[in-house]
């Protein structure tokens, strides 16, 4: 969170971090319907902020999730021509065979919106929607990256292409140099990554984790490493892809 109070101060944006007051921005019912899983709370929640603000006297409001580092300042840009932006993910995992699989969706971790725009008021609608049509049985991304990932498919979102998304195989991957799984990484990329979202209740403090996910030690280790070198090892396998493409 340093990462995002610095990249604030340096560009002049007022920094606000919510706490867990977060949660009171939630009609009781949708806090109700949602049970155990904190994920669509914090979707909805997020968006509620953002409005608050909006309706202030802030022309845009940016929201950064608490596991996402800031490598390097300079290059991490929220500009979005439509009034609005989420995130291209890049999901990767290993397969028990070996092999890399790769994904894109669409995902809130980081979100931009500026006065007046056309998407927010929708998101909150279509979060208490998918809430009410579920009856108490959501999926912990229901109303995040699913959902995001298919309304994408439908009618192209913009996206910001800076932050990418590590998976714990990903965060090993890059710990260990693994370069045939950071050019897989590297292949669906839209273009260098300036951030990075850690997935951090993924990490081994996670009780429902699966086996093979980095500890909390790793995770520092990692963001060290992204913060010394500004992810000059990933940044240069995605410029190379990209070159193979002709892009």
């Amino acid at each position: 969170m340093e990462t995002v109070r610095q990249w604030a101060d340096a560009n002049s944006y007022d920094y606000e971090f919510i706490d867990d007051r977060l949660f009171t921005y939630l009609p009781d019912w949708y806090r109700k319907a949602s049970g155990a899983q904190l994920l669509p709370q914090t979707d909805l929640a997020r968006l509620a902020v953002a409005k608050e603000l909006l309706a202030g006297p802030y022309d845009r409001a940016v929201w950064v999730d608490a596991d996402i580092v800031i490598y390097d300042p300079d290059g991490f840009k929220i500009d979005t021509p439509v009034g609005f932006s989420l995130c291209h993910e890049v999901w990767t995992r290993r397969m028990k065979d070996g092999s890399v699989r790769a994904r894109t969706k669409v995902n809130n971790a980081v979100l931009v919106f500026h006065k007046n725009n056309s998407f927010l008021d929708f998101y909150i609608f279509a979060c208490q929607s998918i809430m009410h049509s579920r009856d108490g049985n959501i999926h912990h991304d229901d109303v995040g990256t699913r959902f995001l990932s298919s309304l994408n498919a439908t009618c192209r979102l913009p996206l910001l292409a800076t932050v990418g998304m590590f998976s714990p195989d990903m965060c090993r991957a890059m710990l260990d140099d693994d370069e045939p799984f950071l050019d897989r990484y590297a292949e669906l990329c839209h273009g260098p990554c300036y951030a990075a979202n850690l997935c951090a209740s993924l990490t081994d403090a996670n009780p429902q984790r699966r086996e093979g996910n980095v500890s909390d030690a790793d995770m520092l280790r990692l963001v060290d490493k992204l913060i010394d070198t500004k992810g000059a090892r990933l940044n240069g396998l995605i410029a190379k892809a990209r070159d193979g493409d002709g892009t």
